[in-house]
């Protein structure tokens, strides 16, 4: 929930490296991730005290290439 948002979309080191190291696994072609910025973000109420949040992420690899990766979670 609120914890994924600030852990992911945080403009800061951590979350950057965060960021880049789900990028690299989601996209599994061995290429390293160099930079990832989070387009938008949301926070959808599905019941009460239960959120879905959905960040779409650009990021870059070390060959220039950009990929656009959307990153959920969903209530357990």
């Amino acid at each position: 929930d609120i914890c994924f948002k600030c852990y992911f979309g945080g403009m800061d080191e951590d979350s950057q490296f965060l960021r880049n190291s789900m990028c690299e696994y989601a996209i599994g072609n061995g290429m390293k991730i160099v930079s990832s910025e989070v387009i938008n973000s949301e926070i959808i109420p599905d019941q009460i005290g239960k959120k879905k949040v959905i960040l779409d992420v650009r990021a870059k690899d070390e060959k220039g290439r950009i990929y656009a990766i959307e990153m959920q979670r969903y209530p357990t």
